[in-house]
């Protein structure tokens, strides 16, 4: 089977999750019992992932992009350069924040 690249993520009625080589987003669906079916049909890459203001938001590291996913096509709706190369992703209140370890630095978004 397909590693996993990120943790699980439970948003949107469904367990989110990354998946590497080649990258691809799993939505599990609790209620049904099958196998997960990777959701996203185009990523530049995987990695944390978190929910805020009604999308999926994936590091992309090798892309230096932060990717907006909409849960419902399942389809990657906008891309956020970063610079640093993102790793990591935070929901803090309002804002989301990016961190880059090749650049050590930290972006609000």
């Amino acid at each position: 089977g397909r590693a996993a690249c990120g943790g699980a993520l439970p948003a949107f009625k469904a367990v989110w999750v990354p998946l590497c080589d080649p990258p691809a987003l799993a939505r599990l669906e609790p209620e049904l019992v099958k196998p997960p079916v990777p959701a996203t049909a185009t990523i530049r890459g995987a990695g944390a992932l978190v929910s805020a203001a009604g999308s999926l938001w994936m590091a992309m590291p090798a892309a230096g992009v932060l990717a907006r996913i909409d849960p419902d096509t399942q389809r990657v709706v906008a891309e956020i350069a970063v610079a640093g190369g993102v790793t990591e992703v935070v929901v803090a209140g309002e804002s989301l924040w990016v961190a880059g370890a090749a650049q050590a630095t930290v972006t609000r978004v």
